[in-house]
């Protein structure tokens, strides 16, 4: 509903100030000058409202001035790249069955992969089991880490022959629990362990039958390791105190080839 225009504040007056029939009491004046401020009020409010009004036309007429300048714009946009469109929605397309066919082909290999873990796990828990069930006896504990070598398990190996020579060092094989520890760490291409555990028999059982087994794999280790000069002190120390080791040829003719 429309509010109704206020009456000029004059006339107002002279209508609230009009006689109606007599004195005006000081009680009525009262009233009627209560009266005329809260016209006088009032009338200041719609004036504000309506000059508020009239800013906000001029805001909205600028809006829609701006609103279909931009509508153009976009309506010839639209009609200029309509045939883009139509081929970027035919590339989309294409592009998105492409890449569904690519999710299928990886949730395929992931599902592979997941069989291949699953194998894998088996294989270890099946070995962890295996390991766990390591011989204790003498025997049974030499026998376990040379079949696990010749198995190629090297690392099961050593951990036979590491717990061989540590239960039982004084027994005549703990030189050879050692070497097959020492070698089993070449196979690992561990070159510098090897020779770290190759030099237990040179300390603690020099003069066994492994001794010439160990200079010779510890000049191999060096070798493999860059180290040609340390190589050769061993092949020579080799060719000196063993000279009747089955290793003795093949450590001359290492020794033939000079190092640079």
């Amino acid at each position: 509903m429309q509010r109704e225009a206020p009456r000029p504040i004059a006339w107002v007056i002279l209508l609230v100030l009009a006689p109606a029939g007599g004195c005006v009491t000081s009680s009525q004046g009262r009233d009627m000058r209560r009266d005329i401020l809260a016209l006088q009020a009032q009338f200041d409010e719609l004036r504000a409202e309506k000059e508020e009004l009239k800013a906000t036309l001029k805001r909205a007429s600028k809006e829609i001035g701006s609103l279909e300048r931009t509508n153009a714009e976009a309506t010839e946009l639209l009609r200029r790249n309509s045939a883009d469109f139509g081929v970027q929605v035919d590339s989309l397309r294409t592009e998105v069955q492409r890449l569904r066919g690519a999710s299928e082909e990886l949730k395929h290999e992931i599902e592979v992969l997941k069989q291949r873990q699953t194998a894998i796990d088996a294989a270890k828990a099946k070995k962890a089991a295996s390991a766990a069930e390591m011989p204790s006896d003498k025997d049974g504990l030499y026998t376990y880490g040379y079949e696990r070598f010749n198995g190629g398990d090297m690392k099961e190996a050593r951990r036979a022959f590491d717990e061989y020579a540590r239960m039982f060092p004084n027994d005549k094989r703990a030189d050879n629990a050692i070497y097959f520890a020492g070698e089993a760490l070449f196979n690992e291409r561990r070159y510098a362990d090897a020779v770290v555990t190759l030099q237990q028999i040179l300390t603690a059982y020099r003069g066994g039958d492994k001794e010439d087994d160990a200079i010779f794999k510890m000049g191999e280790s060096f070798g493999a390791m860059g180290k040609c000069i340390e190589s050769h002190v061993f092949f020579e120390d080799l060719v000196k105190t063993h000279p009747k080791s089955s290793h003795v040829a093949t450590a001359k003719k290492k020794l033939r080839k000079r190092c640079r």
